[in-house]
């Protein structure tokens, strides 16, 4: 096998989510290859078992138009997969020319669709087809390569259902999550064609959820430059409907892509240069042949360079210019001493071209080439500033993001930030064009960002940087640019990630202490200025305020379009946690708290917006600032300050007061003297509650008093008071019903900002959260009544049963309006009845168990308060709502309830949810199943219909190492499934329960093997069916066991089972032998049901043969039996008075009978009980029995 030895490494030369590629040369040839490198750490074995499958699937590939694999080989740490090396990536095409002629588009398509036919022949679908994933050689050659996602469709499964690749790229089957198969690729090769021609893809925003809305939705507008042919062509591949798509083997022979004859000389020529599989060949031979060598083809190993830099011109552009559209430098420099001018700079493609291709100089060159690289600069800058006024603004910004501008400008700054001379002036410049140029650009920065950070930290300490201008032009860089990358956070996640190890976010903190710079050189004004920059800087990175956000989970829009991007964006809590963590050791926080004394609003809300998000996720951080008087009063007097003011607020004021009380609702529970403080400003927060008419700021105040009621009894009760026992209470009523579609739609920024697209707190929260305190009972005696006399309960119910419109509820409010409801019902029966007797509010509760809201939630966040622990939290709420209706008394609600329940398909709900529930929380819906099937044959056959006897549920519900509520609960359904019908009886087969009897026998637990041994019973109580499986099993004797079971109930089963088990015929008798001794002792058991059940199994172990009659008779059943018959309770004399008439079916037990007094017991018997028509019965077919043996007389 091929090892890592055997090849020099040169540059890296491309880098993707699979891993990076290297260019190197294999040893002893001159064959230069490319060496993918994909890294195993973070990959479980399951994808290790994949990623070898998909280097299978390349081995396998050979076409002219496929990048070749030509060996791969494993290291400890990577996966090593060496191709034929090819050069200029479509997409590099794409950034250079914008667009290409349609007769070279058309040469592309007919290579692509060659190889998409190859592929697609061999059931493989490449499901990542895009112009990065498109090679083109000098020759014009097109190879299709990176099969990152690449799966084999086997036969059967033409149909696959996961989502991967690039949106801009991917057909509307694959952004809605429906099945999809190789036409998916057919659309991707449509956008492609389309953005060749057109110079941008159909749909293009920067908005991940508009997009999927154009993808979806929108139709797509054609270009009426191109010829009928084409037009045709791209009409069919971007059909929205898969199955109406253009597909082979029309695809192949459509007139756009019919083979020339000049298309098949180049084909076979590329053939011939390429043939197949024989390249493998030759470049083994090549490696054969030398390497016996004393010495390589080469002794000069391959030097690593850098990653190729932005610089390059491609043909197709130098003709473009030389052609006449390049503008010169020197029209520039005309044109932008006025600003109408100015202007079309940014609206002339060729003008921009000449300022990026000016810009790319090395720090080595700038010596010649200062004087353009400096207009080239002041040109951009006047250019850029001009521009952000101008009205084509949207046009302008489209224009900057198609060009080079910001990529050269990133490499200017990085050459010149690391130079060995004072390039101050070129850097400040450089830095300026780039924040403008980022201002005015629509793009989502994160490749900038990617790029430029790493910068950062030589910028700040940038040794010629006199009056700290390099470091403020870095720091609004740096704001500008997360400002940017923050509008679409689904799809910089990965940038964030790269970011959190880098130096550069202490290098930025440190920019806030301008007291410790000790540089005589930095005037006091100057580093102010600085620490302000920073702050604005630290605060875009913790508290985004611009870009996209998802609806709460319950509101059922945030769901599949964007399931991936919530699984791959874990980066809020990552970079607050550690800006957080920074700012505690560095002690920055004070620098940062001073700025709350400045008079200017804009730098105190930033300081706010830093402190919240820092308390938010880092605990020590909020324990920092709940217990330093000197971090928190400030705050505080400015709270009062506002709360004392009397008119109306401002929206700064207002924001500033909003973010403050968010602050506290968070450190407060960290400082128990900081409650008690906060309970002495209720009044004020109560007063300005009731007199704003703004729904926010009313909200927010709610949301701070009841966190502070939340912190002991004390402030519970001063808020209680204060708020409860005023007008103020029933304003609550009144944001319940507000419409808060304006905020829902993000017409108002949000107080917590946009959370890298995950909003942190629902308006009415505070709303829920309070009505949750208010319901505990003891401090509010008249809360029910107060409740509905105002029409709060009558809102809330239309609220709550609304979640899924504009709700303003997160899932943390969600959580505290369960409880609430809770509560409620826990109360009292007339609450109880109030609430289940509201279908609507009924199906609504159920609702939150449903598989796509609990989906939902698991897919949230957990830093968000979603996943594993908001699926456990909310489940058990709306379960132990449910399990209240149970205890209802009125029959005509508690049978409206079930009949609910039952459409509403609560069984089915409560057995998918347990996917999702660790295995220590199933207590609350298996045993409301355990209740429902108990209940109602209606739901008992729901269990079955949906999953419940499913062989893994059973398996993960009678693990023996389950709590024993859970498996005494889930014995009880499959009893009461065997006691119902025996018709079940195939599923409870089929789902293998006997398997894990024999352990449950022996568990520790006395109600888990009593309830086995019902099982058992309940299992035989129908038909023999079971009996073999039982013996095979192995179950018997431990059954037999348990007659002498220290646990009363689990004896009492056991003779139950084991009457059962006897009852239908005679194949378990031997089996069963041992029990007769213990059931014998049981007839004196102090429990009457266990005497009686102890009397019928001796009866039924001679109902079938006389197999075990000399074992009772030498055992003395009996006698037992008989003294049995004057037993003092009822039942147990009935059934041992039947048993005793089953053994008379035999000589050898009447004759023992007979010696024993029988007939006398009998004739006592009929004297006390003789009204008592089943003893009658029962010893009428006792005589008839021996009058049918010759025994005439019934006294010897």
């Amino acid at each position: 096998m091929s090892r890592i030895e055997n090849y020099y490494i040169g540059e890296l030369i491309g880098e993707g989510s699979f891993g990076k590629v290297y260019k190197g040369r294999r040893k002893y040839t001159g064959q230069t290859v490319a060496i993918k490198f994909i890294a195993k750490k973070g990959k479980n074995e399951k994808e290790l078992t994949s990623l070898r499958q998909e280097i299978n699937i390349l081995r396998k590939l050979n076409h002219e138009n496929i990048i070749l694999m030509l060996d791969s080989f494993e290291t400890d740490t990577d996966f090593c997969v060496v191709m034929e090396h090819a050069q200029g990536e479509l997409f590099e095409i794409l950034e250079d020319d914008k667009k290409l002629p349609e007769e070279e588009v058309a040469k592309i398509a007919k290579q692509l669709v060659r190889a998409l036919h190859y592929l697609h022949s061999n059931r493989i679908i490449h499901r990542d087809m895009k112009p990065q994933n498109i090679l083109i050689g000098t020759d014009g050659a097109v190879k299709l390569c990176d099969f990152g996602f690449a799966r084999v469709m086997s036969c059967n499964t033409m149909v696959l259902t996961s989502i991967k690749g690039t949106p801009l790229y991917m057909a509307p089957e694959l952004v809605q999550e429906q099945p999809y198969n190789r036409t998916a690729d057919l659309w991707s090769l449509g956008v492609i064609l389309y953005e060749l021609v057109v110079g941008r893809p159909p749909f293009y925003t920067n908005s991940f959820f508009t997009l999927i809305q154009y993808i979806v939705k929108d139709p797509v507008k054609f270009p009426q430059s191109i010829s009928d042919d084409f037009k045709d062509f791209l009409r069919g591949l971007l059909n929205k409907v898969p199955s109406q798509r253009l597909d082979w083997p029309d695809l192949a022979n459509h007139p756009f892509v019919a083979e020339t004859e000049e298309d098949r000389a180049l084909r076979q020529k590329m053939l011939a240069q390429n043939i197949g599989r024989q390249r493998l060949e030759r470049f083994d031979e090549l490696v054969n042949k030398n390497k016996s060598n004393s010495q390589p083809l080469t002794s000069r190993r391959l030097k690593p360079k850098t990653p190729r830099q932005n610089n390059r011109t491609s043909p197709s552009r130098r003709n473009r210019i030389d052609s006449g559209k390049r503008v010169t430098l020197t029209v520039l420099e005309t044109m932008v001493k006025t600003d109408k001018e100015a202007v079309n700079i940014v609206n002339n493609p060729g003008a921009l071209d000449t300022l990026s291709s000016t810009l790319n100089v090395s720090a080595g060159e700038y010596e010649k080439s200062s004087a353009p690289v400096k207009s080239a600069l002041k040109i951009t800058i006047k250019a850029l500033e001009v521009a952000q006024n101008a009205r084509n603004n949207d046009e302008i910004a489209e224009n900057i993001s198609d060009s080079n501008l910001v990529k050269s400008l990133l490499g200017l700054t990085k050459e010149f930030s690391t130079c060995k001379f004072d390039a101050q002036p070129v850097l400040l410049d450089s830095l300026q064009a780039l924040n403008l140029a980022l201002k005015i650009g629509n793009n989502d920065g994160s490749r900038a960002l990617e790029a430029f950070f790493p910068q950062v930290d030589g910028l700040i300490n940038y040794r010629y940087d006199a009056t700290c201008g390099v470091q403020n032009k870095s720091l609004e860089c740096i704001t500008e640019l997360f400002r940017h990358a923050n509008r679409v956070p689904f799809q910089t996640a990965t940038i964030f990630d790269k970011l959190k190890e880098s130096n550069t976010y202490p290098s930025v903190c440190h920019c806030l202490d301008y007291k410790n710079k000790n540089s005589p050189r930095l005037n006091i004004s100057s580093l102010k200025q600085l620490s302000s920059q920073a702050l604005q800087s630290i605060a875009e990175i913790v508290h985004p305020v611009e870009g996209e956000i998802l609806p709460f989970p319950m509101s059922g829009d945030s769901s599949q379009n964007v399931s991936d991007a919530i699984d791959e964006c874990p980066q809020d809590v990552s970079v607050r946690y550690t800006i957080a963590t920074i700012l505690l050791q560095k002690s920055f926080v004070p620098r940062v708290v001073e700025f709350l004394s400045t008079k200017d609003s804009k730098q105190r809300i930033l300081a706010l917006r830093i402190i919240y998000q820092c308390s938010r996720f880092n605990i020590e951080f909020a324990k920092h600032m709940g217990s330093d008087d000197e971090l928190y009063s400030p705050m505080l007097g400015m709270l009062r300050g506002y709360l004392d003011t009397s008119g109306p607020i401002n929206k700064d004021v207002m924001y500033e007061s909003e973010l403050i009380m968010l602050v506290f609702s968070i450190i407060l529970k960290e400082s128990p003297h900081l409650g008690e403080i906060l309970a002495k400003i209720v009044p004020l927060l109560v007063e300005s509650f009731s007199l704003t008419n703004e729904p926010r700021f009313q909200c927010v105040v709610v949301y701070l008093i009841s966190s502070v009621s939340r912190c002991d009894y004390k402030s519970k009760s001063i808020v209680i008071n204060q708020f409860f026992n005023t007008n103020a209470f029933t304003k609550c009523n009144d944001l319940l019903n507000h419409n808060f579609k304006s905020y829902e739609n993000h017409e108002y920024n949000r107080i917590e900002g946009t959370g890298f697209g995950f909003p942190d707190i629902g308006l009415l929260d505070g709303v829920m959260y309070l009505l949750d305190e208010l319901s505990e009972g003891s401090i509010c005696k008249d809360f029910s009544s107060r409740l509905i006399d105002s029409g709060t309960w009558k809102s809330f119910c239309t609220r709550f049963e609304n979640l899924n419109v504009y709700s303003e509820v997160s899932i943390e409010g969600l959580k505290a309006a369960l409880s609430f409801i809770y509560r409620l019902a826990h109360s009292s029966e007339s609450n109880r009845n109030n609430i289940f007797g509201d279908k609507e509010l009924v199906k609504v509760i159920i609702s939150n168990i449903r598989s796509e809201n609990v989906n939902r939630l698991s897919r949230w966040p957990p830093s968000r308060y979603g996943g594993s622990p908001a699926v456990t939290s909310i489940v058990e709420r709306v379960i132990g709502i449910l399990f209240l209706s149970l205890g209802i008394q009125a029959d005509t609600i508690v049978a409206q309830v079930h009949n609910v329940m039952y459409r509403e398909e609560l069984i089915k709900h409560c057995i998918s949810v347990l996917d999702l529930l660790p295995s220590n929380h199933f207590e609350g819906p298996v045993g409301l199943l355990s209740r429902l099937t108990n209940h109602s044959q209606h739901f008992a056959r729901h269990y079955i219909k949906y999953g419940g006897l499913d062989a893994k549920l059973v398996h993960m519900l009678l693990r023996p190492t389950n709590s024993p509520v859970i498996i005494v609960d889930s014995l009880l359904i499959i009893s009461q499934l065997a006691r119902i019908s025996k018709d079940f009886y195939k599923d409870i087969a089929a789902a293998d329960v006997c398997k894990y009897i024999n352990d449950l026998l022996k568990h520790p637990d006395g109600g888990v093997r009593s309830k086995t041994c019902n099982l058992i019973g309940n299992m035989c109580r129908h038909s023999f069916f079971f009996y073999e499986a039982l013996q095979k099993c192995n179950a018997l004797p431990e059954l037999v066991k348990k007659c002498r079971d220290p646990d009363q109930n689990t004896r009492k089963f056991a003779c139950f089972a084991i009457g059962n088990a006897s009852f239908h015929n005679d194949t378990l008798y031997a089996s069963l032998k041992d029990c007769i001794p213990p059931l014998i002792d049981l007839l004196s058991d102090p429990e009457e049901k266990t005497r009686a059940n102890a009397a019928g199994a001796l009866g039924n172990l001679v109902r079938k043969s006389d197999q075990l009659v000399p074992e009772l008779i030498k055992q003395g059943a009996l006698t037992g039996l008989l003294k049995t018959l004057r037993d003092e309770g009822t039942s147990a004399r009935k059934i041992a008075l039947f048993s005793l008439g089953n053994c008379c079916s035999y000589k050898e037990c009447r004759d023992v009978l007979k010696k024993n007094g029988f007939f006398e017991c009998i004739e006592e018997l009929k004297r006390k009980f003789g009204d008592d028509p089943v003893i009658s019965k029962y010893a009428s077919r006792i005589y008839k029995t021996f009058e049918s043996t010759g025994n005439v007389t019934m006294y010897d």
